[in-house]
């Protein structure tokens, strides 16, 4: 059994921080919108059954509950975005993290050693079959 010769392992550069720029919320605009559309068909429909109060309950929640979804949908599908972003990214550092990790482990032990571990984690090695 050789003894385990001193290794170094080499430096890993720091992770480059992406820069994300701002986008622009074209989706938002489109909610704003909704919401002016919303008020003015409100306000029509008050004008039209002002003497008819439950008439102009019932065209006013026939009006907004369309609009009213297509937001709710919009932040939805917003913040389920960002989310799965967040996550996808998370999950992506931590598998780069834990190869680095497992690389220099490897790197300090002697080749002896770490053929049978290579081997088992499935990567190929100069001696393997092919």
């Amino acid at each position: 059994m050789s003894a385990p010769t001193s290794r170094t392992v080499p430096a890993q550069s720091p992770p480059t921080p992406t820069t994300t720029e701002p986008t622009r919320e074209y989706g938002l605009y489109a909610v704003i919108a909704g919401l002016v559309v919303l008020a003015a068909l409100d306000a029509a429909a008050l004008a039209v059954f002002h003497s008819n109060v439950n008439g102009a309950v019932g065209v006013i929640g026939a009006l907004s509950s369309p609009i009213v979804a297509m937001i709710s949908a919009y932040f939805g599908v917003k913040v389920g975005t960002q989310s799965g972003a967040a996550s996808s990214k998370a999950a992506e550092a931590a598998r780069s993290k834990a190869e680095n990790e497992a690389k220099a482990l490897l790197a300090q032990m002697a080749p002896e050693q770490a053929r049978p571990l290579l081997r088992n984690l499935g990567i190929p090695t100069a001696d393997s079959d092919p």
